[in-house]
């Protein structure tokens, strides 16, 4: 049987429950439960001390503990598919990766987005270099899976710009992550913060943000709108969901000396599922303050549990809510989100906000499916150069 190599050599080292982690841990599952005919699926890492690729064997049990002992080492042969799920800016086996490719193996890689080079200044370095590199090793395989029509998109602009020499096609494809938190790997443990939070949400309507707390999330101007609102009389809570992420050391310091801390304003860190599953359903509505994104998970979690959306009018949160958000002004002033989220509470208080019942998203199920289908060759959204054919370097019939 052919083998569908998984790379999740982040994820082996600390789940660190981000998005993306997130988003390997879905694919993997249902990989792992629904192989392809005629295929076997192999989750492989690699570490930075040793060199090649050997198979995860023991991640196979998902919930359990772990041994991080030696494990089997990869082996290949024509046919095979290498899918870089993980996302792993070093890649340390790239001179591995080039021989597996010479010897037929199918690679091809993930991009969650390009925010690193679009949005340098949000990041610390030397990550921006690093992906940079990164990216730029990824046109010397087959092609790339993007989470979003608008990374792929934006995929092919850089690449138009890099203009990679090449003697085939590259693909450039995309597929939307899915959503299912009850089977995320975290293990389940009552959380009384969180149980004794529920009931001071349901006081007063209650805005939620969820994710890393840096940079380009928005955090920083939400809290001056919701500052400016708590000044004005204005009864709502504030809960931000997420790790402290980096360059916003200050952000806390005015955060957690906050006047409002405890009282209207909440932050919860380190939640598992069934505690964010409670705090999605206790909150009023959802905040998608992000100035970039790949995709937006929140969203459509959102989504799930029927959670109204407010969100930044960019293109990503367009092409993830369309007509079942809220959207507020991209200027970047606390202002407008002030104004936003006046206005939006006038039209929720009446009941003619724009509701997230309906919004369309994936299963897990569904989304791996359609990411299959692209690493089989049966979907190609777009190639560069734009002429010539389709096919891959390497056939998978």
């Amino acid at each position: 049987m052919k083998q569908l190599l998984l790379d999740i050599s982040k994820l082996v080292q600390k789940d660190m429950k981000t998005g993306i982690q997130r988003v390997v841990w879905g694919v993997l599952q249902e990989l792992l439960r629904n192989p392809p005919d005629g295929w076997v699926v192999e989750p492989i890492y690699a570490s930075t001390d040793a060199p090649g690729y050997r198979y995860a064997s023991n991640f196979m049990h998902f919930g359990s503990k772990r041994q991080r002992t030696s494990e089997q080492a990869v082996t290949i042969k024509e046919g095979d598919i290498f899918f870089g799920l993980d996302l792993i800016p070093d890649l340390p086996q790239y001179p591995l990766l080039k021989e597996w490719h010479k010897k037929g193996v199918c690679i091809q890689f993930l991009v969650h987005d390009l925010l690193p080079i679009t949005m340098q200044n949000a990041f610390l370095p030397p990550i921006p270099q690093a992906f940079a590199r990164w990216l730029k090793i990824t046109t010397e395989f087959d092609g790339v899976v993007c989470v979003s029509r608008c990374i792929a998109d934006e995929y092919y602009d850089w690449l138009q710009t890099y203009n990679p020499k090449r003697n085939q096609p590259f693909l450039i494809n995309w597929s939307h992550n899915g959503v299912c938190i009850e089977n995320w790997n975290c293990e389940s443990n009552f959380n009384l913060e969180v149980f004794s939070l529920i009931d001071r949400f349901n006081l007063r309507p209650t805005f939620l943000m969820v994710g890393t707390i840096e940079p380009r999330k928005g955090h920083d101007e939400t809290l001056q709108a919701f500052t400016q609102l708590w000044e004005e009389g204005v009864d709502i809570n504030l809960v931000i969901v997420g790790k402290l992420g980096w360059k916003f050391s200050e952000f806390m310091h005015q955060f957690m000396r906050h006047p409002q801390l405890s009282n209207r304003l909440f932050w919860l860190n380190n939640l598992n599922d069934e505690d964010l599953i409670k705090t999605y359903s206790a909150s009023t509505c959802l905040i998608a303050a992000s100035l970039g994104e790949g995709f937006g998970l929140p969203l459509i979690e959102a989504a799930k549990y029927k959670l109204p959306i407010i969100a930044r009018d960019i293109p990503i949160f367009h092409e993830v809510a369309g007509k079942h958000a809220y959207f507020f002004k991209n200027d970047k002033s606390p202002e407008t989100l002030a104004g936003a989220i006046t206005d939006w509470l006038h039209l929720y208080r009446q009941g003619r906000h724009p509701k997230s019942d309906n919004l369309p998203y994936l299963t897990w199920k569904e989304s791996t499916a359609k990411l299959l289908n692209i690493l089989m060759g049966k979907i190609c959204y777009r190639q560069w150069p734009e002429s010539g054919s389709s096919i891959l370097a390497h056939s998978r019939k």
